[in-house]
């Protein structure tokens, strides 16, 4: 999978600055907008003054001083929040908590002469001159060192990159086949899930025992969805199936599976739901439902870029 890199026009004409030297040398040279409350526009056209560079007084830990002492640091600041922070150890703190096409404009171009920023399928990495692509943290500041002239992580962490276990999947589609060919050949038939929608989902919640007919994660502003629980209610109601055959209990969790992973249609009312839609929902459930015996953890070196597809699937929710 390649990296995305931003191509959007640097229209505030912001200056490279690829250390704390320059950041404070530049500083130094842009003179205030007038009026205004010592406000340093960023880049040479001074009509973009949501980008700025400022000046901040920090505590910063040394060996002789454990409890800190006072130093200067230069921020390219933008609508209120300083991404790029120049110490005067040489280290750089890159602060990418909201990210969007200006915060991304911004970083590649005040750091163009030194580092890369680009992008993987959401995550943001910082290119050396080594072509390393170190992540940059969404829930924390990420900070640099400048070591032999470039950037490298401070304290490295390695990532983690989550892989299926095909062996323990196959048998999990095996165990459950039953099931899904009965639900596949029931759709196959009629994709219409027919009656009262409403409430022939209440009458199927309450033979299943479930309060919610969420079984993935999904996000209400008003509440949240047991899932979790219905997951392990779900997964024991299948066994049970599987084990004693009763049609019945086959047909409300097929119904509960198909209204899930259909589609509804305003024309006539009616939720649809193709054997191809119900088999790729089943699949997520028994990945998330199972998921501490179907993914290995591997550890992935650092610097290494990579898209992790089954990460979604081991968040704590």
């Amino acid at each position: 999978m390649s990296m995305n890199f931003h191509r959007g026009y640097n229209s505030a004409r912001i200056k490279s600055l690829p250390t704390y030297a320059q950041a404070k040398a530049h500083y130094e040279s842009v003179v205030p907008i007038r009026g205004r409350d010592n406000v340093r526009p960023l880049g040479a056209n001074r009509r973009y003054t949501h980008t700025q560079i400022v000046k901040r007084m920090v505590s910063i830990e040394t060996p002789d001083n454990p409890l800190g002492e006072w130093a200067e640091v230069y921020a390219c600041h933008l609508w209120g929040t300083d991404y790029i922070t120049f110490y005067p150890n040489g280290d750089l703190v890159m602060n990418t908590k909201y990210r969007g096409v200006s915060v991304m404009n911004m970083l590649t171009y005040a750091l163009k002469d030194v580092v890369g920023i680009g992008s993987m399928r959401g995550k943001w990495y910082l290119i050396n001159k080594k072509r390393e692509s170190f992540v940059l943290k969404e829930t924390e500041p990420t900070v640099f060192s400048f070591v032999d002239g470039d950037y490298v992580p401070k304290d490295p962490t390695p990532e983690t990159v989550y892989t299926l276990n095909r062996k323990e999947m196959n048998a999990l589609r095996k165990r459950y086949k039953k099931f899904v060919d009965y639900a596949c050949t029931a759709l196959g038939i009629d994709e219409k899930i027919h009656g009262d929608e409403g409430s022939k989902l209440d009458e199927v919640k309450t033979y299943l025992k479930i309060k919610d007919n969420e079984l993935l994660p999904s996000y209400y502003w008003n509440r949240k969805p047991d899932f979790k629980g219905n997951q392990e209610t779900i997964a024991k109601a299948l066994d049970t199936f599987i084990e004693a055959g009763d049609l019945e209990l086959a047909y409300n969790l097929m119904f509960l599976f198909a209204h899930n992973a259909g589609r509804y249609s305003y024309r006539d009312s009616s939720i649809s739901c193709s054997p191809q839609a119900f088999k790729k929902y089943f699949e997520s459930f028994l990945k998330y439902a199972f998921r501490n015996n179907l993914f290995v953890a591997k550890e992935v070196e650092v610097g290494v870029p990579f898209h992790d597809a089954n990460k979604k699937f081991m968040r704590q929710y």
